[in-house]
C-alpha cells in the first residue's frame, strides 16, 4: 500500500541527497529541497490535524490511516531539510510553525476543519502519491535544475 510513497520519498533522496565525488548537487537543489521539505511540512501538519478532527468523531480507522499520511510527508520533509542543510531542530521548528499556523485558520475548531480541508486536502494528497512531480513542478518554475548526467550513483 505504501511502498509506491516509500519508491517517492527513494527517488527524493537520489535526487537531492548528499554529493558525492562523481556528481556534485546541481544549482539549486538546496532551494528546491528547502521549498519540497517546506510543502511536506505543511501537508504533515495537514494530515495531522485531519487525524485528530477525525478522531473526534470516533472515525479511529480514518485517523489512523491520515496518521500514516503523516508520517510519509514527516519523512520526506526531514530527508529535503537535511539535503537542505537544515537541522532537524530546524525542521522540527518549521513543522510546528505550520502547524500552528493551520490550526490558527480554523480558530483551532474542527468544526471549520473545510478551510484546510479546500486548502490542503488535494494538494497534499498528490503531493505524497507523487512527490516526484512535485520536484518536476517548482523546477519548471525555476527553483533547481534536473541532473545533468542523469540520477547519482
Amino acid at each position: 500500500m505504501y511502498s509506491i510513497r516509500w519508491h517517492g520519498i527513494a527517488l527524493c533522496g537520489l535526487i537531492l541527497g548528499t554529493s558525492s565525488s562523481a556528481h556534485a548537487a546541481p544549482p539549486g537543489a538546496s532551494d528546491l529541497a528547502n521549498e519540497v521539505s517546506s510543502d511536506a511540512a505543511q501537508c504533515a501538519a495537514f494530515f495531522e490535524i485531519s487525524a485528530t478532527c477525525a478522531a473526534n468523531t470516533d472515525a479511529m480507522a480514518t485517523a489512523a490511516d491520515l496518521l500514516e499520511h503523516r508520517k510519509v510527508m514527516e519523512k520526506i520533509a526531514f530527508l529535503m531539510g537535511k539535503a537542505s542543510g537544515m537541522s532537524v531542530e530546524g525542521v522540527q521548528a518549521r513543522f510546528a510553525t505550520v502547524s500552528d499556523a493551520e490550526l490558527e485558520s480554523i480558530s483551532r475548531s474542527c468544526v471549520n476543519f473545510s478551510v484546510l480541508l479546500h486548502r490542503y486536502g488535494r494538494a497534499c494528497r498528490d503531493f505524497e502519491a507523487h512527490p516526484e512531480q512535485r520536484m518536476t513542478d517548482l523546477r519548471s518554475h525555476g527553483l533547481g535544475t534536473a541532473w545533468p548526467n542523469g540520477l547519482p550513483d
